[in-house]
């Protein structure tokens, strides 16, 4: 009964009446620490919020942070056997606000408690370790998603031995209705909107008409759904010199300038 009620009057707000009355009669730093332990139920997010300009509220129906610090594991950046084939990092970012919603009902299908996340202001670096081929951060479980992705004023610079230079990535702005862990690059392929810089050059992501769907018919080709939507991303061209690295694998490149268009049917 008592899951039955948590589920019918919303978990959010059930968490929202939570941090409401521990601010009211609990002491601030255990209201800190109730706070991290609920966000960080099902995930292994390394959450920083003892900062004096932490902020925390409950408005709009979501639960709202503000000036939080992401920070990256420390058990992830041991150097021992078994980090060295799956890669190690370490990344620090600062957020200004994040606005969130939970779902116990999502939870008990085993795709996490965390179901809408804004992030707004987020400035940070991500380093990849010497040696490293791969990133795998496993902070989410496999089947862990969010139904709700949306960022706004992102700026990272990453940095690696095998670059010349750390390469920037800024987001203007980015709406994506599903983003699941083992999907991800897929996922944002399918965003809503996206924007922003990669070193500079800006990118864009919309979808738009398949303007040869007539001519398809015409031709007799089947299919169910002719005038669906075509992904298209764009990437104003960028100079590729910042891997012309000693380290890197693509050492023997002296100097190119890349332009990419992808499509994706949707």
């Amino acid at each position: 009964m008592g899951n039955f009620l948590w589920i019918f009057i919303g978990t959010t707000t059930f968490a929202g009446l939570l941090i409401y009355l521990a601010e009211l009669f609990i002491d601030g730093s255990i209201n800190k620490s109730i706070l991290k332990k609920l966000i960080t139920y099902d995930n292994k997010f390394n959450l920083d919020i003892d900062g004096d300009d932490f902020k925390m509220s409950f408005k709009d129906g979501k639960i709202s942070f503000d000036n939080v610090v992401l920070k990256s594991n420390p058990k992830n950046n041991k150097n021992d056997d078994t980090d060295k084939k799956i890669g190690a990092t370490e990344y620090k970012l600062t957020i200004d606000t994040i606005n969130m919603t939970l779902s116990l009902g999502k939870w008990s299908e085993g795709r996490g408690l965390i179901k809408d996340v804004e992030i707004i202001g987020l400035v940070g670096d991500i380093d990849f370790k010497k040696n490293n081929e791969f990133f795998v951060d496993d902070s989410l479980c496999e089947d862990y998603e969010f139904e709700k992705l949306k960022i706004s004023d992102l700026k990272v610079d990453f940095k690696s031995d095998n670059f010349k230079e750390p390469i920037e990535l800024k987001v203007f702005s980015c709406d994506i209705d599903t983003v699941r862990r083992n999907w991800v690059v897929y996922d944002f392929l399918n965003a809503n909107t996206l924007s922003g810089s990669f070193n500079g050059s800006l990118f864009t992501l919309h979808k738009r008409q398949n303007q040869y769907a007539h001519f398809r018919e015409m031709e007799g080709e089947k299919d169910e759904n002719p005038w669906k939507k075509i992904t298209r991303l764009r990437i104003d061209p960028v100079d590729m010199s910042f891997i012309c690295n000693d380290n890197s694998k693509f050492n023997w490149i002296q100097s190119a300038i890349n332009l990419t268009t992808i499509e994706v049917p949707g």
